[in-house]
């Protein structure tokens, strides 16, 4: 608790766990705003970690991201930006779980780690067809779940971070 504490206070801050190599140059470059999202972040690049080895992922986390930069620099839609991604809340007006609307607002594990695999530099697109496919079958599943029950799937309720010390 003292170090999410800290982190906090700090405001932004690289999480030093999660480059194996810090002289190499990241393959993926995640940046998070919130509890909710850095906790996907965490699921995101255990998952890609465990799925693809070599992989270099440089986890950011920005306690409130308007303090940090200006609405310009946000856009991603400007000349040389291609690789960047952003995704926020897409007002739908209706009630969900936290679960359906992390799926509705591309914002959930499933997601995520789709567009990191599609947009890193490797070029693994391709090669992790298989890996796609099973994410999209957990999101099909997550929003029949979710309809069906209203609530999460208990797997994604019960996830915890257990990567620490595992990438260096």
């Amino acid at each position: 608790m003292d170090d999410t504490v800290a982190r906090c206070t700090k405001g932004a801050g690289r999480w030093a766990c999660s480059l194996n190599d810090p002289d190499a140059e990241p393959d993926v470059v995640m940046v998070s705003c919130g509890d909710s999202i850095t906790n996907k972040s965490l699921a995101v690049m255990a998952l890609l970690c465990e799925k693809i080895p070599d992989i270099r992922i440089q986890l950011m986390n920005e306690k409130d991201l308007f303090e940090a930069v200006s609405a310009y620099e946000l856009s991603t839609w400007h000349p040389g930006q291609r690789q960047n991604y952003i995704t926020g809340y897409k007002e739908k007006r209706n009630i969900d779980t936290p679960r359906g609307l992390a799926l509705r607002n591309e914002a959930d594990q499933c997601s995520m780690t789709m567009v990191a695999i599609n947009r890193q530099r490797k070029g693994l697109g391709d090669r992790m067809a298989s890996l796609k496919e099973q994410l999209r079958d957990q999101q099909i599943a997550s929003k029949n779940e979710t309809y069906e029950t209203e609530i999460d799937l208990q797997e994604i309720i019960d996830w915890k971070w257990s990567f620490w010390g595992r990438r260096q």
